[in-house]
């Protein structure tokens, strides 16, 4: 009895023991199990693109609800039609970030897909704030981006157009954001909250003063708000000047915005962003023309230089979603692509414009191809703007002389060299009309050569003189400038500009040639004779030339140059000028120097130099050398910077930059002579 008792007492103690070790040894096995099955994400083989069914299907994924216990995004790959209402989807517009950063994984259909962080933190981001939101479309995801796969690509970004026209909405992500930017939003929401009559008022005053005393009943901020450099953050976000997001923008029927996990509506950028912008202009404009607070100016001046264009870029994509699609001319649209927005692949450039242009059968005259160099591109490009009658325009924004590229090919990629040749716009004019005529009224005529591979027969073109003498440096281009109009900031180079006009005052006064206006033509000519008098008080951009207050501002501003100047070299070799007395300069000097210091933009990337024949005065280019020609080409209104060279086949050109030239801009140089009119190719 014993002994059973005690069978009994030991296998009623062991047998939770037992069960509880065959248990473990089950989940472990269980767990295995699933590990071989399910390994970690970054573990699993990458996702592998199945072939669409044909050149008008395209992918949409279903993202995982939040109520998913895993971390990770999960998402379904589906193949569907634009017109297919099953798989009716929102089209996402980000901005794809710097393409070095290593990409996330997802989970897609089972396995491992990388996408750029970007858009990884705008779905889970959208995941937490629209968990109702089931098919979507985005580029990263929908489009297979193996390199290997470019032929689809070509496909699937040809008809880009259509499948953001055809989403049932558009969200556009503008990323995260931080804890300080949320009392930013908060005050765009009161621009964007000022009612659409009150608002239009303030616009259409033609007093700025004016319409900064409606702005101030409206709880929006003035002139020494922290809120402007916290604006200008906030408006330099990359989504703003991603080339892709026009067409993104401009086309979806009906617009979200999601900042962080907020969303604003559509009217957000235009209602929000763009009031803002336009109150901060203003702010700077009556500090410019009354500058009775000088630390106000150079506070408002720095976020507005941040800004200024994005501002532009914005305001573009705004024309374009409101207006009539019949006037988007691809030289229209590129003209703006390819100077205000980005592109991680310069041919984006061109390809994301082709479904918002209304040219002829575009699609087909100028099809997507991934597989052509960006070389071969611009120079198609530039073919087929040409053959469109948009010839002067690639000219002017050309890549130059590149190794390895036609010169007179469109340039998409280095697009900000400086302010002269992006004064021409699609038509072939500049952008306020008639600022330069140097060519006459002739038209502009040209072949494409057969002597050579890309070659460009140029007619009617009067070699005028030649480069001769020019200072050694030039002022850095727009991008390598953190302000624009402070003299302080480019002192350095003006001072060495100075000291080059001493030194041809004394040449030129050797050769019995120097005038005593010499110093005078010599800082028109380092403006191109051009006033940044834009705002609603003044003229909008103007030629110096015509504007009445030219003499006196150029006055004030060589005085103060050459006193600061004086100063500094006796004082010490100290890298700015001194600031002179405040009593020194009246109020409405101060405002006439900041006019000339915010048109120095026009020397960016710029030097002074001296034509040989003439003795003139002109502002070349900074790869320009001494020996270049200086050209004007019929029906363009700038003249050019030619190089000249020689092979088995006899003399060619080379495109260097356009030129301005002091007493050549108006077509006076061409009066009372006959130039020989010659033809020449261009390489």
């Amino acid at each position: 009895m014993r002994r059973i008792l005690r069978k009994v007492l030991i296998t009623w103690l062991l047998r939770p023991l037992f069960h509880f070790f065959i248990d473990s040894i089950y989940c472990r096995f269980c767990r295995l199990v699933s590990i071989y099955r399910n390994p970690p994400l970054q573990e699993r083989k990458l996702y592998t693109y199945k072939p669409l069914e044909s050149s008008s299907h395209i992918r949409v994924f279903e993202l995982s609800s939040t109520g998913e216990p895993s971390p990770d995004l999960k998402c379904r790959i589906h193949h569907t039609t634009v017109t297919d209402d099953k798989y009716a989807y929102i089209g996402i517009s980000y901005a794809w970030g710097d393409p070095t950063l290593p990409k996330v994984p997802i989970e897609c259909d089972s396995l491992q897909a990388l996408i750029p962080p970007s858009l990884h933190s705008g779905l889970k981001r959208l995941r937490n704030a629209a968990p109702d939101v089931q098919y979507l479309w985005a580029d990263a995801v929908s489009i297979d981006q193996n390199k290997e796969n470019q032929t689809e690509k070509s496909l699937q970004v040809r008809m880009m157009d259509q499948i953001f026209a055809s989403a049932q909405e558009v969200i556009v992500d503008l990323g995260p954001i931080d804890a300080d930017q949320h009392a930013i939003l908060q005050g765009l929401d009161r621009y964007q909250a000022i009612p659409e009559d009150r608002w239009s008022l303030c616009i259409g005053n033609s007093s700025v003063a004016e319409s900064l005393k409606m702005l101030q009943k409206e709880n929006v901020p003035g002139f020494a708000a922290d809120f402007w450099p916290g604006c200008a953050k906030f408006m330099q976000r990359p989504w703003f000047t991603r080339v892709w997001i026009i067409q993104e923008f401009a086309l979806a029927k009906s617009v979200r915005v999601m900042i962080g996990e907020e969303f604003r509506d559509g009217k957000f950028l235009e209602d929000g962003l763009m009031r803002a912008a336009y109150h901060l202009q203003w702010l700077y404009i009556y500090s410019r023309h009354y500058p009775s607070n000088s630390s106000w100016l150079s506070d408002l001046w720095a976020p507005l230089w941040d800004i200024t264009s994005i501002l532009d870029a914005l305001r573009q994509i705004l024309i374009l979603r409101s207006r009539n699609r019949d006037l988007n001319k691809f030289c229209n649209l590129i003209s703006v692509s390819s100077v205000l927005f980005k592109a991680t692949d310069p041919r984006d450039k061109a390809y994301a414009l082709l479904g918002m242009a209304s040219d002829h059968q575009i699609k087909d005259n100028f099809p997507v191809d991934y597989n052509e160099s960006e070389a071969a591109l611009m120079l198609r490009a530039s073919r087929y703007l040409i053959r469109q009658e948009f010839g002067v325009f690639p000219l002017y924004h050309c890549v130059g002389d590149k190794p390895g590229f036609s010169s007179w090919a469109l340039n998409l990629t280095d697009t900000s060299q400086d302010s002269l040749s992006l004064l021409i716009v699609s038509t072939g004019n500049t952008s306020s009309p008639g600022l330069y005529d140097a060519s006459g009224t002739r038209g502009f005529s040209t072949s494409f050569s057969q002597l050579r591979d890309g070659g460009l027969f140029v007619r009617n073109c009067a070699f005028l003189d030649t480069v001769d003498q020019a200072m050694a440096s030039s002022l850095p281009t727009l991008t390598g400038l953190s302000v624009i109009n402070s003299p302080a900031a480019q002192a350095p180079w003006l001072d060495e500009a100075y000291d080059w006009m001493q030194s041809m005052d004394i040449l030129l006064t050797m050769e019995g040639l120097c005038g005593q206006d010499f110093y005078e033509q010599g800082w028109r000519a380092l403006i191109a004779d051009l006033g940044a008098l834009q705002g609603k008080d003044d003229q909008g951009l103007s030629r110096f030339s015509v504007w009445t207050s030219a003499d006196r501002c150029i006055k004030v501003w060589a005085h103060l140059h050459k006193e600061a100047l004086s100063q500094k070299r006796q004082v010490s070799n100290q890298a700015s000028p001194p600031e002179l007395p405040g009593e020194v300069l009246s109020k409405d000097d101060v405002s006439l120097v900041h006019v000339y210091g915010e048109s120095l933009r026009y020397a960016f990337g710029r030097r002074l130099g001296l034509t040989k024949k003439k003795r003139l005065l002109c502002l070349i280019p900074s790869e320009a050398k001494i020996g270049d020609h200086i050209v004007i080409i019929r029906g363009c209104c700038i003249p050019f910077v030619l190089r000249e060279y020689v092979d088995g086949k006899g003399h060619y050109f080379r495109i260097v930059g356009c030129v301005y030239v002091h007493n050549m801009m108006d077509g006076q140089i061409l009066l009372g002579k006959e130039w020989d009119w010659s033809n020449v190719e261009i390489c």
